[in-house]
């Protein structure tokens, strides 16, 4: 996408090596997240039967489709955090690896355009994940109650996920760059990918919907279970790192001995 080329431009052109560091891990996180992005999109576009967000839209006239898919809207409200660089996915801007990362040469007009993107960005993101997953601007009454009424609907619903981002900005400690990395290819990108081919069984099968729901919540709850797992386990050091770990250790050993 277009963001990974800005990204690693600002960070080239500050001519500063923090903020190349952040531009490449912008660019390396943009692209590891936009996988699991795009195919959780592809999970509500296959139960919609198009890809035109107003059709989609108007297909959850009855039911929002984050009933049938849990599991596409945790992972996609997941990926939305990561390529919008908000905590804890916030590590190429991390004051204290990168000290504010590629923008950290830049100020005045040029540093507010930073964050005039990034907080258009994230009203854009809200609209989007209320019209794919919360009915949009057509559940509930919609259609029944007025233009005026769907927009103060899809606005409501942009908020509480803006707030919810907020919440989680407060709540969640930033991630290690090998946990972020890993988290998107070794969990979410398989378990989209599940979704994927449980939705193409239960549509060529004709199976009733509620089989999307129960599979959506074990997925989440495989999720959970995953990333509790994958936050608490050590960092394991490369082997010529903990060789010289111990080489140091036994010099200083022999130092004391002496």
């Amino acid at each position: 996408s277009l963001s990974i080329i800005g990204w690693m431009m600002s960070g080239w052109g500050s001519d500063n090596r923090y903020a190349m560091i952040g531009g490449m891990r912008a660019a390396a996180q943009a692209i590891s997240y936009e996988l699991p992005f795009v195919l959780s999109l592809l999970s509500v576009s296959m139960l919609a039967g198009t890809l035109n967000i107003n059709e989609i839209v108007l297909a959850q006239y009855a039911v929002p489709n984050i009933v049938w898919q849990p599991l596409a809207f945790m992972i996609f409200f997941i990926a939305a955090l990561a390529e919008l660089n908000r905590p804890p996915f916030d590590i190429p801007v991390g004051e204290s690896e990168v000290v504010g990362g590629p923008f950290v040469e830049y100020s005045g007009i040029r540093w507010s355009m930073f964050f005039l993107g990034e907080y258009a960005s994230l009203f854009i993101m809200s609209v989007l994940i209320s019209a794919l997953f919360l009915g949009g601007y057509e559940w509930p009454f919609g259609t029944q109650l007025g233009i005026g009424f769907q927009l103060v609907l899809t606005l409501v619903k942009s908020a509480v996920l803006i707030f919810l981002v907020m919440w989680i900005r407060a709540t969640v400690p930033r991630l290690r760059i090998d946990q972020l990395m890993a988290y998107s290819w070794k969990i979410l990108l398989p378990l989209v990918l599940v979704q994927v081919l449980v939705n193409g069984f239960v549509l060529v099968y004709g199976l009733p919907l509620i089989v999307l729901t129960i599979a959506g919540l074990a997925g989440i709850g495989v999720l959970v279970w995953l990333t509790e797992r994958s936050v608490r386990t050590p960092r394991v050091a490369p082997a010529a790192l903990r060789s010289e770990e111990h080489t140091s250790e036994l010099q200083s050993r022999e130092t004391i001995s002496y």
